[in-house]
């Protein structure tokens, strides 16, 4: 439950008055850190990820991608999601299918997601 409350807080902090138009259409990301609990491998929250994008993510209208990235030292995982919109990101966030692998997560981690929004544009090289 900590996740979905953290996901909403972070959802509601993106929602302003003066923003809601501007991110109803916009791209946003989802970064999310998993800070791993004492004797927990990441590879078992990164497979967790994995399995929750192609069961559950993958097929919602407006989802883009996502990375999952371990740290060096094998404390934190995270994920980087792009969503084609903040209403997509928002109805799925909701979405009770994704319940049972917040608790899985859960069982293995702490999480703190945060929602961006593009500041500028992207350099490659």
């Amino acid at each position: 439950m900590l996740i979905a409350a953290t996901l909403a807080a972070s959802l509601s902090a993106c929602v302003t008055p003066k923003n809601t138009t501007a991110n109803a259409g916009e791209r946003v990301w989802v970064i999310n850190t998993f800070t791993m609990k004492a004797g927990e491998k990441p590879e078992t929250v990164a497979d967790l990820q994995l399995e929750l994008v192609e069961k559950s993510k993958k097929p919602w209208p407006g989802f883009v991608s996502q990375q999952t990235l371990i740290s060096q030292d094998g404390k934190t995982v995270s994920t980087i999601e792009v969503w084609e919109n903040f209403d997509t990101l928002k109805a799925i966030a909701e979405d009770s299918a994704l319940v049972a692998y917040r608790h899985k997560i859960q069982q293995h981690a702490t999480s703190a997601p945060v929602v961006y929004r593009l500041a500028g544009s992207t350099v490659q090289r």
